[in-house]
């Protein structure tokens, strides 16, 4: 009988977890699995879940031990553990009193995952341990939120909307949604009278090319990515709009709004702040610095 450390939090019960453990379990029908789920902080999620890190954590170990047990695996225990996942697996393995054969770590796709940032699974294997690396395309159905629950749900609780300034820096950078790019951002529109941002322009990619418009305030910086909680079919499926400098029409402003289930209450004047374009209210009038209004004058 051998037994196995499965380390995951948002995708402890994706399909495709589970299928790899399945395989396991098939080849060796005495397999027992262990569920080690660090208690990540709730601003480090990719989705708005409501609760505290370890709180959070235990939701997703029961919910995804649940998923487990119903695929026919042998679980024997599910563990919270510390808030760093590396930490947390060096924990088990030197004090859990446990002797594991392999070690499963789960992460959301490349992009997207902060463990692959900081390249957990091969940080794992220095620990001493054989280590199977899992590519959940999906998050684990125990967190319950849609994507639009999600985006509803952000309402600042994962920090402010960004700023007109702040995503114009983003202008020409890949735009990610919960399962892989959408495309590159090539514009923000905004309200020019307010400056508030409200929808990013994406050049889709692959080809066809179009244009696809996200709202601004569901972005957010996650681990040096700029991140929507949309699925990305979401975002392609949505009403073709024509975008000049602006919209073409108040017909198409309205569509796009109640596609994505915002409201829309008032005429703005919208503008597009394309790549290369400075920001409004960011520029210097040179001329005053060089020559002061109150410089004696050179004539």
């Amino acid at each position: 009988m051998a037994l196995y450390l499965v380390v995951a939090h948002q995708t402890a019960a994706s399909p495709e977890l589970v299928a790899a453990l399945a395989d396991v379990a098939a080849s060796d029908r005495e397999a027992e699995f262990v569920l080690l789920v660090p208690a990540t902080p709730a601003r480090h999620l990719l989705t708005w879940v409501e609760g505290q890190g370890e709180g959070i954590a235990r939701q997703s170990a029961a919910s995804a031990g649940d998923a487990l047990r119903q695929a026919g695996l042998t679980l024997r225990d599910s563990v919270v553990g510390h808030s760093d996942p590396l930490e947390a697996v060096r924990r088990e393995l030197q004090d859990g009193g446990r002797a594991y054969a392999r070690v499963f770590v789960s992460t959301l796709p490349p992009g997207i995952s902060r463990w692959l940032r900081r390249d957990l699974p091969s940080q794992v294997r220095k620990l001493g341990v054989p280590v199977d690396h899992v590519v959940s395309q999906t998050e684990a159905a125990s967190h319950h939120t849609s994507p639009e629950q999600s985006f509803a749900a952000e309402g600042g609780s994962r920090g402010d909307p960004l700023s007109l300034e702040q995503l114009a820096a983003w202008r020409g950078s890949p735009l990610h949604a919960l399962d892989g790019v959408i495309g590159d951002v090539h514009g923000v529109l905004h309200d020019y009278v307010s400056g508030e941002p409200v929808w990013l322009s994406v050049a889709s990619h692959p080809l066809p090319f179009r244009t696809l418009l996200v709202p601004a305030a569901a972005a957010r910086v996650i681990d040096g990515c700029l991140v929507v909680p949309l699925e990305k079919q979401r975002v392609l499926d949505q009403p073709h709009i024509d975008i000049g400098e602006g919209f073409a029409s108040l017909t198409d402003e309205e569509h796009i709004y109640r596609y994505f289930g915002l409201p829309f209450e008032e005429i703005r004047d919208i503008r597009v702040l394309r790549e290369g374009q400075p920001v409004p209210g960011t520029q210097r009038n040179w001329q005053n610095i060089i020559e002061p209004e109150n410089a004696p004058s050179r004539r």
